[in-house]
């Protein structure tokens, strides 16, 4: 072998790191079934006393394992010195399970074993007179179980939290618990278990004196007790707790023989110590109420050595001076995060307080630009209305001089037409180039007149049948004057002849503009170049109109 080791040294390291690859398979595989071995005993009921093992594996498991089987190994450890009698070792290794479990992302597995785990101390806890903390590992338990859908344990455990209130002197709401977990697990179908809490009941109806009360719930239980399966394997249990419950009923009316016949029967079937300490002290308060001083004295000391009280109290501080350690490091982990918060919170406020003052400071700035802006804006108005004011009345002024001034033109013109009307009637007294003032005052009246007079107010343009009119008019009063114009205003366009047949008829100069759509500027530009056209001589506009009054 030698030989070939000294030929081969790779394949012997291949072969080596093979065979140590095994082991430690090997070695794995032993540590889980002897994990599941270990869980089957527990399931079984029976005791774990096998620290070592317990120990062995949690280590393993510490390194080795998934977190589901590092909790299932601290928990087994954690039973194995409950069983041992080691309380503070035990609450040790049942906080330590609890700690590997995720609380941040729970699933059903690890709900199924955190409900075990603080059932179990609360259940240790008990056990060693602390109540109020056994009630709230209970309550822990019962929130776990109802995470994973387990209503029949959650309902159990409920039921636990009945017996701390008994002990810490809450008669009422222990009874008020008991009703409860009934009613829960009746309704689940579950009558084996939901027949345990009508014992209790009984006993507390006993202690308030209500035999009739009493009475019903042990005949409650005695009517469940006759649909038990007897493979069940809580069957005796059941009918043992039913002869204690019975033994204490008769008791509490007073029948201290059928009392004594279902405490001895009780007494047969107890195997523990703890149901034994029970037994016993039933037996001593049977003789204590039935004056045998002996008997009770012999059995409150089998009961005494079964429960040494002063060890138990010892433990008891133990268990509570570690218990408490665990609540103040989970107060402390508690006060930590609970500072982290707060500052974040702070943190919060103080982002949210600076957004609301810049929210509030720019409110302010846009409220005071908005407003300076708008009192910008007024005085602009203001200002402009003043103007406007200003403007109107100057135009108004304007206007009434303008009409003021017309008014005086149109007196003179008046004037005039009548010293012209004078000096024509003078010139041709004949009468045979000119129309008589009574033809004069026909035409005026004439209605087409009369609309071409109110048009020229409104500076509205007259149609082409309406000129047509006009002309018929003018030829039926004055046709000699239109056969002269016809003869010299053959180069007159249709608006001068439209102007000469206006001023004719005695039209103002601001109707004719009215009228033809003209200004007074261009009407002149035109007078002047008709009195040429017309009558071959250079002059000025009031020279045409003169010369056209008198065509």
């Amino acid at each position: 072998m030698l030989k070939a080791i000294k030929r081969h040294p790779g394949l012997c390291s291949v072969s080596l790191f093979l065979l140590l690859l095994l082991a430690a398979c090997t070695g794995s595989e032993k540590m889980r079934r002897d994990l599941d071995a270990l869980q089957e005993k527990n399931l079984a009921d029976s005791l774990l006393t096998d620290s070592t093992l317990a120990m062995a594996l949690a280590d393993y498991f510490d390194s080795h394992g998934s977190q589901a089987e590092r909790l299932e190994a601290h928990y087994l450890l954690a039973r194995t010195w409950a069983d041992l009698g080691q309380a503070p070792r035990a609450l040790d290794a049942f906080h330590t399970a609890a700690e590997q479990a995720d609380t941040t992302r729970l699933d059903s597995l690890s709900c199924h074993w955190l409900s075990r785990i603080y059932g179990q101390m609360g259940g240790l806890l008990y056990n060693y007179q602390l109540p109020y903390n056994a009630i709230a590992s209970y309550r822990k338990a019962e929130s776990y179980a109802l995470m994973c859908k387990e209503q029949i344990a959650a309902a159990i455990i409920h039921e636990h939290q009945a017996s701390c209130y008994y002990l810490m002197g809450e008669h009422e709401r222990a009874v008020q618990t008991l009703e409860q977990t009934h009613y829960r697990l009746k309704n689940l179908g579950d009558t084996l278990s939901a027949n345990n809490c009508l014992g209790p009941l009984s006993f507390y109806a006993l202690q308030h004196e209500d035999l009739k009360k009493a009475k019903q719930f042990i005949a409650l239980y005695e009517l469940g007790s006759s649909s038990w399966n007897k493979d069940n394997p809580y069957y005796q249990e059941q009918l043992m707790a039913l002869n204690y419950h019975k033994g204490n009923y008769y008791l509490g009316c007073g029948k201290n023989d059928s009392a004594f016949i279902y405490f001895t029967q009780f007494v047969r079937q107890a195997k523990t110590s703890d149901l034994q300490a029970l037994a016993f002290n039933a037996l001593y308060r049977l003789y204590q109420q039935s004056s045998n001083p002996d008997s009770a004295c012999k059995y409150a000391i089998l009961y005494a050595q079964y429960k040494d009280s002063t060890f138990q109290n010892s433990v008891s501080a133990a268990l509570l001076s570690m218990h408490n350690l665990y609540d103040y490091n989970r107060l402390r982990t508690e006060s930590d995060q609970q500072t982290i918060k707060t500052e974040r919170a702070n943190i919060r406020w103080t982002i949210l307080v600076s957004l609301l003052m810049l929210a509030v400071l720019s409110s302010l700035y846009c409220y005071f630009r908005i407003r300076t802006k708008n009192r910008l804006q007024l005085q602009r108005m203001n200002a402009k209305y003043v103007l406007d004011i200003t403007t109107y009345a100057r135009i108004k002024a304007e206007l009434q001089s303008t009409i003021e001034l017309e008014y005086s033109k149109r007196k003179s013109l008046e004037k005039e037409l009548q010293e012209l009307k004078k000096e024509i009637c003078h010139a041709h007294s004949d009468n045979a180039l000119s129309l008589k003032m009574d033809d004069i005052n026909e035409l005026l009246s004439m209605p087409i007149v009369t609309k071409f007079h109110h048009s020229a107010s409104q500076c509205k343009p007259m149609s082409t049948t309406d000129w047509t009119e006009l002309r018929q008019a003018c030829h039926a009063l004055m046709p000699s004057f239109l056969a002269t114009l016809e003869k010299k205003g053959q180069k007159l366009d249709l608006k001068e002849t439209q102007i000469c047949i206006l001023t004719r008829m005695h039209f103002t100069l601001s109707e004719i503009s009215a009228l033809l759509q003209l200004s007074s500027t261009s009407l002149s530009h035109k007078r002047i170049r008709m009195n040429k056209k017309l009558f071959d001589m250079e002059g000025t506009a009031k020279q045409f109109d003169f010369n056209i009054l008198n065509m």
